[in-house]
């Protein structure tokens, strides 16, 4: 892990800032790069796993045209900021799925960029940055879906660069206040559907692929156990690499209806892994604020500590750590993608049936009444944990009033 920051002033008007504030509260990422405008030749800031210093830097050299060519020619993860000097604008790119966080506060006198909020947030109290406030758009959208979406952040001034896009910032622009000055661009989006299936074996190949891409040369890796079908299929693949011995990390609860280490246990011992499991019992405050830390902003994810805990011990034996993180969402197992289908399938009933549907209980009602929404508003209804009307009831009719619960649904989507 590693991390990048910098400050650009905007114009004659810019003020100086001392980017090394910035740099220190990064400090636990290992190497921070900072980006240097006095650099000859154009300075690049990157922190990628798959791209090496001077591969960047060619992207740059060659893209700097098209900014979205340039992001679109990395791969993997990365986070890169490029200050074009000759057209005097900075280029923010983070990767297609946004591994990588990158954030960035725009101001007449200047940008300043970091992979993390509190970064930023050092240069509170200077020109730079003279205070910070609450989004009001971004708490309505944290209430509704129980993280904050990109571009916002729970910070007025602070914005996200969401994943697959770029941001084009012309520092004269910005300078003289126009409001063209800043120009988020997608350069890449999730490929269409075909309509087929890809074979067991071919799915089989990519993540095969995918692995070995990402399997450090310098030292072995560990990996997160659950004993589920995603990390056990990782587990099964570095195996198959050669790797023994992997230190596989799981976490245990007490309470049985919780804990799957039995699962991660048989997973461990079909690979040869060495299988280390952590039981989580009570939960310090001491911890909570660790994970707060390092979150940045809220975000309600019961998982949280629980992959703090793991990458805390993981992190005295290994380096670089695997995972399954993101199989849910790519193959429909969650939840909700299950009561979607059900409302397929409700749907297609007559309608007396569907009226005794809404007879079985609370979950089938609520199924029910959503039938007659389009697609991505039954998603949208799904997704929600608290509805607009829910979220209204509890603001301040001044800060009410400055919050869109139609934005919010549309920002998330």
């Amino acid at each position: 892990m590693g991390g990048i920051c910098g400050w650009v002033a905007a114009g004659s008007e810019g003020v100086a800032v001392d980017p090394g504030l910035m740099a220190a509260r990064l400090a636990h990422r290992g190497e921070v790069v900072l980006l240097d405008a006095r650099a000859d030749p154009a300075p690049v800031a990157a922190d990628s796993s798959f791209n090496p210093p001077a591969a960047v830097g060619l992207a740059w050299s060659s893209s700097r045209d098209d900014p979205a060519a340039f992001a679109a020619n990395l791969d993997g993860s990365f986070a890169v900021a490029a200050l074009d000097t000759r057209r005097g604008r900075l280029v923010l790119a983070r990767d297609r799925l946004g591994e990588k966080p990158l954030y960035y506060a725009a101001s007449a006198h200047g940008v300043a960029f970091a992979s993390e909020i509190k970064a930023i947030a050092a240069l509170t109290g200077t020109a730079a940055l003279p205070a910070l406030t609450v989004s009001p758009a971004a708490l309505d959208a944290y209430l509704a879906f129980t993280y904050v979406p990109a571009p916002l952040t729970m910070l007025e001034q602070i914005r996200k660069v969401p994943a697959g896009h770029s941001v084009v910032i012309d520092l004269r622009g910005l300078a003289l206040g126009e409001p063209g000055a800043i120009e988020t661009t997608r350069y890449w989006s999730l490929p269409e559907r075909t309509g087929e299936n890809a074979s067991p074996e071919t799915m089989l190949a990519n993540l095969r692929q995918a692995l070995v891409r990402r399997l450090p040369t310098s030292s072995p890796p560990a990996i997160f156990l659950s004993g589920g079908l995603d990390s056990s299929v990782v587990a099964a693949l570095m195996a198959a690499e050669g790797l023994t011995r992997i230190a596989a990390f799981s976490i245990g609860f007490e309470e049985a209806s919780l804990d799957e280490s039995a699962h991660a246990r048989r997973v461990a011992a079909l690979v040869g892994a060495e299988h280390h499991l952590i039981t989580l019992r009570d939960v310090e405050p001491e911890m909570v604020s660790a994970v707060l830390d390092h979150l940045d902003e809220p975000m309600a994810d019961a998982a949280t500590i629980p992959t703090y805990v793991l990458a805390r011990e993981a992190g005295q034996v290994a380096r670089v750590v695997m995972t399954g993180d993101g199989a849910d969402a790519l193959l429909a197992g969650d939840h909700w993608f299950r009561r979607l289908k059900r409302l397929d399938a409700l749907a297609n009933l007559p309608r007396a049936l569907q009226s005794g549907a809404a007879l079985m209980g609370t979950r089938w009602r609520s199924l029910v009444d959503m039938l007659d929404l389009p697609p991505v508003a039954r998603y949208l209804k799904m997704r929600e944990k608290w509805t607009p009307e829910a979220r209204r009831a509890i603001y301040a009719r001044e800060f009410g009033r400055r919050v869109d619960a139609e934005l919010t649904a549309q920002t998330y989507l």
